[in-house]
């Protein structure tokens, strides 16, 4: 029986190695990485870049992605600034709002072998 908890904790910490230097590849922020952080607040990811991040992330964890939409998460970069300024000139303009990712959501991906 330990034998088999070794090579699970080995196994966990290949992954979070792996999913650790992803984020890091990515991530704005410099201290250490928490299982509560938000990828896109706390670290910065999002637009062109967290397209990039769950792709490699898919290829990386065998993680199907076709159910998730990370537009529900995250915004585009530069998402119409000039057209909100407008908005908010006339009263119009609606803040938009994400849903919170985590870290953790992550680790469930890998663990489910999907994200949605």
């Amino acid at each position: 029986m330990d034998l088999v908890n070794g090579m699970e904790t080995m196994i966990q910490a290949g992954l979070d190695k792996a999913l650790k230097e992803l984020i890091d590849e990515y991530s704005i922020k410099l201290e250490d990485i928490c299982l509560t952080d938000s990828l896109w607040k706390d670290h910065g990811i999002y637009g062109d870049d967290i397209d990039e991040f769950f792709n490699q992330y898919a290829k990386l964890f065998k993680v199907d992605l076709s159910n998730f939409d990370s537009n529900m998460y995250f915004p585009e970069e530069g998402n119409s600034t000039i057209i909100n300024v407008v908005l908010w000139l006339f009263g119009k303009y609606i803040k938009p709002t994400y849903k919170l990712f985590t870290i953790q959501d992550l680790v469930d991906g890998v663990d489910n072998g999907y994200l949605k």
